[in-house]
């Protein structure tokens, strides 16, 4: 795991290395710690501002080893917004609560359920702590309380691989194998129709599902190597595609490395970062196309975006070299 800088690029630390593949990470709401979830079902945690590692959890470990309930690869991470609560997935369908309010080193579970689905792919928490979200492998988008068992809100007609709550709440929006972003409604009830809205994304697998920070947009990362962005000002029921990033040339020339597994805005959602299969990262600056996108509705604008979108500031970070790779000034034209 490595901890970058996302003004200079440069890498401020680099966690773990040995033992075995890391792939979901997720900070704590506060920043104190950063966790990550392996392939052999441990869960491993530090403390970003020093790069210690603090604890390793689950695994080859007493506190729950792998052939206990809940054992197996770990898929999917999700911090409680307040408490000091983690929720993880594993390859069996289990979610697991962990409680690190006294620290991570005496984390303790606090229970373990069952899903029924298959591999737990993906967690988010509602905005308010009081529900969860996930989707597995078995393609249904799941609603956890916490008590009973899990409700199904949804599905997709293949696995679902991410989610992610609208920061109000209000909408949850999920990503699949089967080539769809779709937007549910949280708040409906069992015998509702929850489903807002289907976004195609060609066929192309949807990896990773994010909402800007107000809200207002969403961004989808697929396996083409493209990033889609969303505007939902409209409403969840009308989304418009705002833009479609460039893909990275591996993908391009047909190979796998240059998938985005995952996309993520800044806190002030003037960038967005797009992570891929071939370990480098790139930075979006999107300033710019909000400005454009700001005037009205029309057909020549879509076109410009159409032209212009390749042309945008972009940043790379691959091999965590930070290197302008495009710079072009956009000069507004009148009406915009």
């Amino acid at each position: 795991v490595r901890l970058l800088d996302p003004v200079t690029g440069v890498e401020r630390a680099r966690l773990g290395g040995t033992g075995p593949r890391l792939s979901p990470v997720a900070f704590s709401p506060d920043g104190r710690w950063l966790a990550a979830g392996s392939e052999d079902g441990s869960l491993r945690l530090w403390d970003p501002a020093t790069g210690s590692e603090v604890a390793r959890l689950g695994g080859g470990s007493a506190l729950l080893p792998t052939s206990a309930p809940g054992g197996g690869g770990l898929w999917s991470l999700a911090f409680h917004p307040q408490s000091g609560r983690l929720a993880s997935g594993s390859t069996g369908g289990r979610l697991t609560l962990w409680d690190l309010s006294a620290g991570p080193a005496s984390a303790v579970p606090l229970g373990i359920r069952d899903s029924g689905g298959g591999r737990l792919l993906a967690l988010a928490y509602h905005p308010d702590g009081s529900r969860r979200a996930s989707g597995s492998e078995d393609g249904a988008v799941r609603l956890w309380s916490e008590t009973g068992a899990p409700r199904v809100l949804g599905r997709h007609q293949a696995r679902v691989l991410a989610v992610a709550f609208r920061p109000d709440g209000a909408v949850l929006a999920s990503g699949g194998a089967d080539g769809a972003v779709r937007l549910w409604d949280p708040a409906a009830g069992p015998g509702e129709t929850a489903l807002l809205a289907r976004l195609p994304v060609d066929g192309e697998w949807v990896w990773s599902v994010t909402f800007d920070p107000q809200g207002g947009w969403l961004a989808g990362a697929s396996a083409d190597g493209s990033v889609r962005l969303w505007d939902l000002s409209a409403g969840a029921r009308e989304p418009r595609l705002v833009a479609r990033l460039p893909g990275h040339i591996a993908t391009r020339l047909g190979s796998d490395l240059g998938k985005v597994l995952s996309v993520a805005f800044s806190p002030d959602g003037a960038r967005l970062a797009a992570g891929t299969a071939q370990a480098g990262v790139r930075l979006w600056d999107l300033r710019p196309l909000r400005l454009l996108n700001q005037g009205p509705s029309s057909a020549p604008r879509a076109a410009l975006l159409s032209e212009a979108l390749p042309r945008l500031w972009r940043l790379s970070l691959e091999d965590l070299e930070l290197t302008p790779t495009v710079w072009t000034r956009l000069t507004p034209r009148e009406g915009f």
